[in-house]
């Protein structure tokens, strides 16, 4: 997915521009570290569970729109919604509710 910098929040501009003019250096991690997140990764990227469900054909609709407009896959859109309303997702993709 590529990145539409106008849908940055300002934090995230601020980030891409300290990033793009080199005021963040590259470490080297700690050895626990990287097994860690590499853990952490692997748990939330498991697709261990599936669910069938069903939606009218007018909700669907909406939901691929949305998503087109993301320009995502509409499952990747529908999959995400959970982790919003959790509180769980670390993406940067903003998903508000859908119009009715």
């Amino acid at each position: 997915m590529i990145l539409k910098i106008d849908r940055l929040t300002r934090e995230e501009r601020e980030i891409l521009r300290a990033i793009e003019s080199g005021e963040w250096k590259t470490i080297k991690p700690k050895k626990s570290e990287l097994q860690r997140f590499s853990q952490i990764a692997r748990n939330t990227l498991r697709k261990d569970q599936r669910m069938n469900i069903r939606i009218s054909k007018a909700d669907l609709n909406r939901i691929k729109a949305r998503a087109a407009e993301e320009g995502i896959p509409y499952q990747t859109l529908v999959k995400h919604y959970p982790q919003v309303c959790f509180g769980q997702s670390q993406s940067l993709l903003k998903v508000p509710a859908l119009p009715d």
